[in-house]
């Protein structure tokens, strides 16, 4: 008979499973895991994709036509100028890639060889002619009579110093020239990033410590008493002789003395002058209590510059106002976008076939056909909250603008839309506006110059080819000399060969030089012409780069006129990047003063020192106003031009004007300006030790004296003294300079002890100033007097 088993006994109710036997303990049974909806697949991101596409589907047209004539900008500028355009491949081909393509094509590669690139010489000149200098961007309070504006105004404006400094200013400058001439729009986007490339952050990290508010009054009158924050102990901690627990406390709510807490003692009251015990009452609170310290990065802007090959928006819209959507397309290895979406890690795959005619555009022309292997599309787009009508169907809208009432920020890769947020399009993108196109797409600076580029090249091909093939050819009879014997013989000075001439004829008769033909005189002179006009319909004028027109006489006067001219046709582009390069570094910087966490500063440097330029986060609670560039409207001028007015300048022989260029602040710029660095300027020394010298001035305090000066002052001693074979005029000269300068009043609010110590260290330098002066004019009077002794024309000795 089978035997019966019979299940164990179940454990008593309170015990522990993880301390039975496994036969004993029950069977845990995992619960389920729900899998987490993908965005690709959420009703957001279904609805998201839809609009894209309902958005972008009318500019296809228009927009591949356009992409197709900035690529043969792009071609231009890298010597590609024989093109044709193969639908096909969707790309320009020169005639070797043809004939790479078909060795069957009657065509010969090096006949279109010869190129002379005026396009990218004349859009190298405009662009260094208009990046010789950053727009300086100005920040205006919004009440000039408010402090707090102002110093928020200041405060914006070194903020944007170094956020130029540190995207490189330059470099994107001229980046965003070169889009203009080659596409005719930029496109810049800013975004605030947190990174430790500029430091890290110091954050205080606080735990909330419970603890009884007491506050005390008088019982007599009333009176309150003050409060005290008294530690709140719990029922383990009470002391025996204090009895039990206290009654629970709910919020505010008063509550009766505790046990716990120690009655308070015996005071006179201030109002009834009766000496009191002081009625209490109690409520529980919590202190936040620092626990120790973190560091995270620190936020900084980053500004990037697009052109159109890049970045999407509609070709009919007129200002930035009017896009409905802007897209950002850019070319990623399929490993990285993994590793930023872990969640659609297995969905990303790279595409290596340029399956879109965006990404073909985008190709480097370099790859002649082929395409990477790895890359896969991110496509970064943002919606405008009006653009949600688009859908045409109202739930569908309503749901969109519940969610992302301000407008949507959406993430795609490829065809997967990987992730949505609330964003602004305006919050990132500054789209410079054309004044001289009634749309926002404006024409290229370079697309007047792509004809007279062709002229130059066919031109140069036909002057080669007319010289090589300038040679004539002869033909003989060949009954009237043997090839072969005379091949085999040496031409010699006066040799003689033996030649048949034909019945009743000459033997000239028996020869044929076919005429050659000769290349036209006007072809210099309109070649001449076509490089002329190539300068004329960019603005390249070869004043901008010191050389002077056509026919002029070449005088410095007349280089200079032209040279102004030159700038003024230029002035036009140079306006416009200035004013859409204020409104890039506006953005950049009220979002950087939004996520700024620290005080931020950037060096500057004073001859061979330097010093701190401070940015107070405490100092920008104010409001700011308008946003300007610089407001001198002269054009950027070069280091050669500063040169000549700095030589100019001195061929004045001014007093005034040599005081200003010998003072001991620019003798450094000075050399700098002459080109010779290494030139040793007489007090420039003086000024270096100096600027070292109040580097450490401002580490201290003034000493207090005790004794009052002239205007009834303490007078101070200086923790760093002179000596006197120093040179006391160009130190305080520097000292002055610096107390006054932006970072001297910054100082002397922020620390008016260490201000103090570099005036006190520059009161010295004049009082040895003003010794020295008066030491020379008594000097200067006693050689009078015994020169006036001397003639016979001052008094007798002994008088």
């Amino acid at each position: 008979m089978d035997e019966v088993l019979e299940p164990p006994p179940l454990p008593p109710e309170g015990t522990d499973f993880e301390e039975l036997p496994p036969e004993v303990a029950p069977e845990v049974i995992p619960a389920q895991v729900e899998e987490k909806e993908l965005f690709c697949d959420s009703v957001i991101g279904r609805l998201l994709s839809e609009l894209i596409e309902e958005l972008e589907r009318p500019e296809e047209t228009v927009r591949e036509m356009m992409v197709r004539v900035w690529k043969k900008h792009e071609n231009y500028w890298r010597d590609r100028q024989y093109i044709i355009w193969d639908e096909v491949a969707t790309d320009w081909r020169t005639p070797m890639e043809l004939r790479e393509l078909d060795p069957n094509l009657d065509i010969d590669p090096a006949a279109y060889a010869k190129v002379i690139n005026i396009y990218k010489t004349h859009g190298e000149a405009i662009i260094s002619a208009l990046s010789a200098g950053l727009p300086f961007v100005r920040f205006f309070p919004d009440d000039a009579d408010s402090q707090d504006d102002v110093f928020t105004a200041k405060s914006y404006s070194k903020l944007a110093e170094l956020i130029q400094k540190r995207n490189k200013g330059q470099l994107l400058f001229i980046k965003a020239l070169f889009f203009l001439y080659n596409c005719g729009t930029i496109f810049a986007y800013n975004e605030n990033k947190d990174t430790d490339q500029f430091g890290m952050h110091k954050r205080q990290i606080y735990q909330d410590k419970p603890i009884i508010v007491r506050n005390k009054f008088c019982p007599s009158c009333g009176l309150p008493l003050g409060s005290e924050e008294l530690p709140l102990v719990s029922p383990e901690q009470t002391p025996p002789q204090m009895g039990g627990m206290p009654g629970s406390v709910q919020g505010a709510n008063a509550l009766p003395p505790s046990p716990q807490m120690p009655p308070p003692g015996t005071t006179i009251c201030p109002q009834c002058q009766e000496l009191i015990q002081p009625e209490t009452e109690d409520y529980e609170d919590v202190f936040p209590e620092p626990v120790g310290e973190t560091e995270d990065p620190k936020s900084h802007e980053f500004i990037e510059i697009f052109s159109g090959l890049h970045v999407k928006v509609p070709h009919w819209a007129t200002s930035q106002s009017q896009i409905p959507c802007l897209t950002l397309e850019t070319d990623e290895h399929a490993a990285l976008l993994q590793d930023i979406y872990p969640e659609v890690a297995d969905k990303i795959h790279p595409r290596g076939d340029d399956s879109t005619y965006e990404r073909q555009a985008r190709r480097n022309s370099d790859y002649r056909g082929d395409s990477p292997r790895d890359l896969c599309t991110l496509k970064r787009s943002w919606i405008r909250p009006w653009a949600y009508n688009q859908l045409g169907r109202k739930e569908d809208i309503d749901l969109l603008k519940k969610e992302f009432p301000d407008g949507v920020y959406l993430a795609r890769i490829d065809d997967l839309a990987v992730e949505a947020v609330s964003d602004r399009l305006d919050d990132h993108w500054t789209i410079n506006q054309n004044p001289l196109s009634n749309h926002l797409h404006g024409d290229p600076l370079a697309q007047p110059l792509m004809p007279v580029q062709d002229i130059v090249n066919e031109l140069t091909n036909l002057t080669l080819e007319t010289i090589e093939f300038g040679i004539p050819e002869t033909f003989y009879d060949s009954e009237t000399i043997d090839a072969d014997q005379y091949g085999k013989s040496e031409a010699r000075p006066g040799m003689l060969y033996p030649a048949k001439a034909r019945p009743t004829m000459g033997l000239d008769s028996s020869f044929h030089t076919v005429k050659t033909a000769a290349l036209s005189q006007e072809v210099d002179a309109f070649s001449n012409k076509m490089i002329q006009a190539g300068q004329q319909v960019v603005g390249a004028l070869p004043t901008i780069w010191g050389g002077a027109l056509e026919g002029s006489g070449g005088t410095a006067k007349e280089v200079e006129q032209s040279r102004a001219a030159a700038l003024q046709r230029l002035n036009l582009t140079w306006v416009m990047v200035k004013i859409w390069w204020a409104e890039v570094m506006a953005k950049s910087v009220r979002s950087f003063a939004v996520n700024m966490k620290d005080d931020e500063k950037y060096v500057e440097a004073k001859g061979s020192s330097f010093v701190n330029v401070w940015i107070r986060k405490a100092e920008m609670s104010g409001k700011v106003g308008a946003v300007e560039p610089d407001i001198n409207e002269a054009f950027p001028i070069s280091w050669a031009q500063k040169r000549d007015i700095l030589m100019g300048l001195i061929a004045m022989k001014n007093p005034m004007v040599e005081s200003v260029i010998m003072h001991p602040e620019n003798a450094g710029i000075v050399a700098g300006t002459i080109g010779f660095p290494e030139l040793y300027i007489p007090g420039d020394d003086a000024r270096n030790k100096q600027l070292y010298e109040i580097s450490e001035l401002i580490m201290a305090e003034a000493i207090p004296t005790g004794m009052p000066g002239p205007d009834g002052q303490e007078v101070l001693q200086p923790t760093l003294p002179i000596a006197m074979w120093e040179n006391h005029a160009v130190e305080a000269e520097v000292c002055k300079a610096w107390l006054m300068s932006e970072v001297g009043l910054e100082l002397k609010k922020t620390n008016p002890g260490a201000y103090m110590n570099v005036v006190a260290h520059m009161q010295m330098h004049d009082f040895q100033v003003q010794m020295a002066a008066q030491a020379e004019a008594e000097a200067e009077g006693e050689d009078d007097v015994q020169s006036k002794k001397d003639d016979g024309s001052g008094p007798p000795s002994g008088s």
